[in-house]
């Protein structure tokens, strides 16, 4: 028996529920990616000595400034 490669039984199991996909990318990955880089984007700002006020204003501007990369990407 050939043991195919985890990461093709994994697409293999996408291809056949592409709705699965789908809900991952556009759902769940933005939701969990936010909530993870602000938890731990505000924690940091806060133990470096920012106020909680400062903190949850400005982690959005460090989140938006880790997706810059994209926009190199389209260049």
């Amino acid at each position: 028996m050939d043991i195919a490669d985890p990461r093709q039984r994994a697409g293999e199991y996408y291809l056949r529920r592409p709705w699965l996909l789908t809900l991952r990318d556009i759902v769940v990955a933005p939701i969990t990616e936010e909530w993870a880089f602000r938890a731990c984007m505000i924690s940091l700002l806060c133990i470096g000595g920012w106020s909680t006020g400062w903190a949850v204003f400005i982690a959005p501007f460090f989140f938006g400034a880790s997706h810059l990369h994209h926009v190199m990407e389209m260049v």
